[in-house]
């Protein structure tokens, strides 16, 4: 996971075209708070979040940075007994996700109550 933090996020085309990516090209889930000051919590792959990151500071930004990240990794056990190991593997780090998609909101406390719900919230509070 990767807790990303801007000035702002008021941009429709900014919004739309990272919604875009982390649906359709990174495969990243959880939340976009949009207005002042913009926050996007991310998970997905390691990878994903970066090149996430990476692509999208490209693009002008007031203020944009990594405030906080979070890694796990599924167990060996989780993977026992499946002869599909490349698949059992992407089903533990699914099995990993609390947010099921990418959701925009305009209201921090939705933000740090989702957390809150998915035992997130240390990481939220990276964001301040």
């Amino acid at each position: 996971r990767l807790l990303i933090y801007a000035h702002h996020i008021i941009s429709k085309k900014k919004r739309a075209d990272m919604k875009h990516l982390a649906n359709n090209k990174y495969h990243l889930t959880g939340y976009m708070k949009i207005g002042w000051p913009g926050l996007l919590i991310l998970e997905g792959l390691d990878s994903a979040c970066y090149d996430f990151y990476d692509e999208i500071r490209r693009w002008n930004w007031k203020y944009l940075v990594v405030r906080g990240e979070m890694q796990e990794s599924p167990t060996a056990s989780a993977m026992d007994g499946n002869n599909d190991a490349v698949l059992s593997l992407l089903d533990c780090f699914n099995a990993l996700r609390r947010f099921a998609k990418l959701v925009e909101v305009d209201d921090m406390s939705v933000v740090a109550a989702a957390c809150r719900e998915a035992g997130l919230e240390d990481l939220f509070r990276t964001s301040m």
